[in-house]
């Protein structure tokens, strides 16, 4: 198993991921499925080109030839919010969880975000996610607020916890 930032040819391997992950676990994720699928290959190329290199990023799980996983952070270019990164789509193939991959891509998140000199980190994970609320919460991640209805998938309002991490007070996971 390998943890790598992307490259511009994995962009329709990502398309395949991602369409999987939104599929598989929609409560999870604030894009819907449908939305994503309608993006022209063009799109999920840019995507790729966007993220392989600079401050934003997308690290992959990759095991064999097969995309596993992927974890993304963005970077605001607003200089007052440049100091912290959005940890975004966070995603493990159901067969290959409970192996440690998602630890090991939100560390490479963690690692990124202190290679650009960040303060924090954040992210939402709605209150369905226990098992991914947990692993943030190992990884030195602390909940500060709950959002009642961040999202609204068939009709069913979905609560959502909002974290940080602060490099400052926190060592590597």
């Amino acid at each position: 198993m390998q943890i790598r930032r992307i490259q511009p040819t994995d962009a329709m391997a990502v398309k395949r991921l991602r369409l999987q992950a939104l599929s598989q676990e929609p409560l999870a994720f604030a894009m819907d499925v449908t939305q994503a699928a309608a993006w022209a290959d063009a799109q999920w190329e840019q995507m790729a080109s966007r993220n392989s290199d600079g401050v934003q990023t997308i690290v992959l799980a990759q095991v064999g030839a097969e995309l596993v996983g992927m974890a993304g952070c963005h970077i605001d270019a607003s200089p007052k919010m440049a100091h912290c990164g959005m940890v975004w789509g966070m995603y493990v193939a159901p067969p290959h969880r409970n192996r440690g991959i998602a630890r090991q891509l939100l560390q490479a998140v963690i690692d990124h975000g202190s290679a650009h000199h960040l303060q924090m980190l954040k992210l939402s994970v709605t209150t369905s996610q226990t098992s991914a609320l947990h692993g943030y919460l190992r990884a030195g991640f602390v909940q500060y607020a709950h959002e009642p209805t961040l999202l609204y998938v068939d009709d069913a309002p979905i609560d959502a916890f909002h974290l940080y991490y602060r490099y400052d007070t926190k060592e590597s996971v």
